[in-house]
């Protein structure tokens, strides 16, 4: 058994494609880094799209600056229609983030998002129009925007819809309010997002999953199989947060973890999926955690998680969001506190 300390890493994906940052999310439940190569990124993400995984899409995003006429009906099209999640109808407006900035929109989402949009059933209940931000999409991302048809019935103008970099949408919002910065952080804070990596127990994840407006990708007990020699056959543990090597507490702790684990080999020995073996694993277990979310679910998560504005949150918690603090605050151009 291997104990470790807790640690959090901001993941920038400047330099990056935005196809490498899901894989990089989506290899971390399986811990399949090792298949990463220079060419895998598309053909696993779209094999995540077409196989209906699409969760881990949601960890890169598409920032859209949309002329009010394509803007318009596009926008009323997306608040009159559901996404159809599994057999389950969930309101469109729900994923897709919209601004009205005067002569444009600001319009954002994650690729899940927009690949949910993106089809022939959306089209026909708006207008023509929104036509223009499908035939952007499909020319910027035709690896996953690949499977409309061709896109008729509009004249082609590049300045009805721009796709921004994350850089240039700052940019933008700035230019739009000028000295009004008060006006121009709220809009960036509703559409730009920061992406952070946590490694910690899983008692500590179920703390993060509750803050609903993020995305998250998460280390798999139920696929990973900790005896193999990738994870060293051994489990990960993390260390309480109080608790000191040398007293009775780290010593029945340490004591209690040590049989888990000989009960998880145990189970698998006997050929019980690590699925069902991993019952017997401890809260403390190691696991590490993808989070994604714009600027205004990250103050949430810092107001509850590390101010403790509702409450003194847990002390690992506290941990974990002080490793990451500064960084946050410093991505964000101190919009974040």
């Amino acid at each position: 058994m291997r104990i470790i300390e807790p640690s959090t890493t901001y993941l920038d994906p400047t330099g990056m494609s935005p196809y490498q940052f899901m894989e990089m999310a989506g290899r971390t439940c399986y811990k399949s880094e090792n298949n990463i190569t220079d060419d895998s990124a598309v053909k696993f993400v779209k094999g995540l799209k077409n196989s209906g995984h699409t969760a881990m899409l949601e960890h890169s995003h598409i920032i859209l600056m949309v002329a009010n006429d394509v803007a318009v009906p596009f926008v009323q099209a997306v608040v009159n229609n559901d996404i159809d999640i599994d057999g389950t109808n969930f309101p469109l407006k729900n994923f897709i983030n919209i601004t009205d900035c005067g002569a444009h929109f600001i319009i954002s989402g994650s690729f899940r998002a927009f690949i949910a949009i993106y089809n022939e059933s959306f089209m026909r209940s708006c207008s023509y129009l929104s036509k223009f931000i499908h035939k952007k999409l499909a020319a910027e991302y035709p690896e996953v925007f690949d499977d409309i048809g061709e896109v008729k019935d509009y004249t082609e103008d590049q300045n009805k819809v721009m796709v921004l970099t994350r850089e240039k949408f700052i940019e933008v919002a700035k230019a739009m309010f000028g000295a009004d910065t008060e006006s121009a952080n709220k809009l960036i804070s509703r559409h730009y997002v920061h992406t952070v990596k946590v490694i910690c127990d899983r008692g500590i994840t179920h703390e993060f999953v509750r803050h609903r407006l993020a995305s998250f990708a998460q280390e798999s007990t139920r696929y990973c199989n900790y005896s193999k020699d990738k994870f060293g056959n051994e489990i990960t543990v993390i260390c309480p947060a109080d608790f000191v090597d040398g007293t009775e507490e780290y010593a029945t702790w340490k004591d209690a973890c040590e049989k888990a684990e000989y009960d998880y080999f145990k189970l698998l020995m006997l050929g019980v999926k690590p699925q069902l073996a991993r019952d017997v694993l401890p809260t403390s277990v190691k696991t590490e955690i993808i989070i994604t979310a714009n600027e205004i679910e990250w103050q949430h998560i810092l107001n509850l998680r590390k101010h403790g504005t509702t409450g003194a949150p847990h002390p690992q918690i506290i941990q974990s969001m002080n490793f990451v603090y500064d960084k946050l605050v410093e991505m964000s151009g101190n919009r974040l506190s």
